[in-house]
């Protein structure tokens, strides 16, 4: 009489995979590069309304997917890349590290023209905020 094995039943992964690994995964935003004490770019003035109107933006933004977010063409969104040189911060993200920096930066407004815009890079998925810019000073001289 000969004896049956049983093999080993495999285990499912608790691993949540990143979402540029899910096809058509959704855009997610991280602060990890967030510049909070630049001249330019300072939110201590902003009222509660502006904070409000911020994440609302945030919040619909985070339900579209990373492709639909790069190819959107609204005028609302006001999504982009930066060119450096026709901004006010020709040197760009000089105070990132240089690997950071050969992402392509890019911009999306909150609310139409009003609340200026956040900038960032791209990078597998995830959109790093670093600059919030309430006055939308990244294209005006001041």
């Amino acid at each position: 009489m000969s004896r049956i094995k049983a093999s080993k039943v495999p285990q499912k992964s608790n691993k949540i995979k990143p979402a540029a690994l899910i096809p058509n995964g959704l855009l997610t935003f991280s602060f990890k590069y967030l510049s909070i004490n630049h001249k330019k770019f300072c939110i201590d003035q902003c009222e509660n309304a502006y904070f409000k109107e911020l994440l609302t933006r945030l919040l619909h933004i985070s339900s579209f997917t990373y492709n639909q977010f790069i190819s959107e063409r609204s005028t609302a969104l006001r999504a982009h890349i930066i060119r450096w040189d026709e901004t006010s911060e020709p040197e760009g993200y000089s105070h990132l590290p240089a690997q950071l920096r050969d992402y392509a930066p890019y911009q999306f407004g909150i609310n139409n023209n009003n609340y200026g815009r956040v900038h960032g890079f791209l990078h597998e998925g995830t959109f790093y905020i670093v600059w919030i810019d309430p006055d939308h000073l990244l294209y005006n001289s001041q």
